[in-house]
């Protein structure tokens, strides 16, 4: 792990919430770093779930005007702050962690479905956010992140091969126009493009082979019930399932992203304390860093983000997943609507996007995705 990391644990009990905090050398744990949270907090904790996965469950709730959504939304990470977030950031001030540092946070009930990353205060009359303060990733297990630092040293971060794998059944428009933008950024003869009725399971996994990156812009299926059943679909009318994807070759791999709507959440299968779901399944699979999502996605919003995200993970960020995300994440909550228009000119989707803005009323100078709605369902999880 780099100098300035931070892994957090959860420990959630009936009894008493509690955090570990380890900072980067910490061997022994002493006092200062177990995190205990306020009495009461189990309960707190598990009434945001419980509100959490109602929300995301409820089919009347996602019909409902998208006010609606997104207000939920922002009262969640209003409530993280209180509950978790805040108690956090003290601590890490108090041991001296700075700010930029980067903080794993370990799986658990809570960390698996809340955006801990986008938990937020009031300051200065603005909203800020954890995000703020630190570059945030998670990890399905600390085991599973030294694994995933290991596989680090494979390949040279400046390769790059790429594999996309554009909206297999043509129902997202946005999904093609964000792959046509982000393929630019990789040379024409490193990287592949597959789309449609092109995406199968035999061209998937032959795809794979040899790529530093992979894109996957398309639906994503979660099985709340079965995680190891989530799914990707295929165009051939099948899909790719969680416990197929130890299959795939990603030994060249350095990152993954599944732009599809909650790809990211995993459960506990507790009969062997695992983790499982898409993300998780390629981190064992192979794959050190994998870019994912909570909750379903805002088709446009998304594509923004994901190209924003791979112009800094080209660029500024040094080829740092987390590092990338964040910083396109805080333009995203930032980007007033000129600005927006301006980034997206010339694009297909540009002047829907634009008739959508006024519709909602949003003027020049409104920040049209300032809600976490928009942005905070992508998460880096792994290296």
């Amino acid at each position: 792990m780099p100098p300035d990391g931070v892994v957090v644990i959860p420990l959630l009990t009936f009894r008493e919430c509690a955090l570990f905090v380890l900072p980067h050398g910490v061997e022994e744990p002493a006092e200062d770093h177990v995190l205990r949270l306020a009495p009461g907090a189990w309960r707190e904790l598990m009434d945001i779930l419980m509100c959490w996965q109602s929300a995301s469950l409820d089919k009347d709730l996602r019909r409902a005007p998208l006010s609606a959504w997104t207000a939920a939304v922002d009262e969640v990470t209003d409530q993280l702050w209180t509950a978790v977030a805040g108690p956090l950031r003290e601590r890490l001030r108090a041991l001296g962690v700075p700010d930029g540092a980067r903080l794993w946070i370990t799986a658990s009930d809570l960390s698996n479905q809340l955006p801990l990353h986008a938990a937020r205060r009031v300051e200065d009359g603005r909203h800020r956010m954890i995000l703020d303060d630190y570059v945030v990733a998670y990890t399905p297990s600390v085991r599973l992140l030294h694994r995933a630092y290991q596989r680090l040293g494979r390949g040279a971060d400046d390769a790059r091969t790429a594999l996309f794998l554009a909206d297999p059944l043509g129902d997202l428009p946005y999904a093609a126009e964000e792959v046509a933008t982000i393929k630019e950024l990789f040379p024409a003869g490193s990287r592949l493009v597959l789309s449609g009725p092109e995406i199968t399971h035999e061209t998937v996994f032959a795809g794979v082979s040899g790529r530093r990156y992979v894109h996957v812009a398309c639906h994503a299926f979660l099985n709340w019930f079965q995680p190891n059943y989530s799914a990707i679909p295929l165009a051939d009318g099948d899909f790719l399932v969680a416990g197929e994807l130890a299959g795939l070759d990603l030994s060249a791999a350095r990152l993954v992203t599944l732009s599809g709507c909650q790809s990211g959440t995993s459960f506990n299968r507790r009969a062997r304390g695992e983790y499982s779901g898409l993300a998780a399944s390629l981190l064992r699979a192979g794959a050190p860093t994998v870019v994912a999502t909570l909750w379903q996605v805002d088709d446009h919003a998304s594509s923004l983000l994901m190209s924003r995200f791979y112009e800094e993970l080209m660029a500024g960020a040094g080829h740092d997943p987390a590092r990338a995300l964040r910083l396109a994440q805080l333009w995203m909550r930032a980007a007033t609507r000129a600005e927006l228009t301006a980034y997206q000119a010339g694009r297909p989707g540009a002047a829907a996007a634009e008739r959508r803005w006024r519709l909602l009323g949003h003027g020049p100078q409104d920040r049209p995705y300032a809600s976490p709605h928009y942005w905070a369902a992508c998460t880096v999880v792994g290296a």
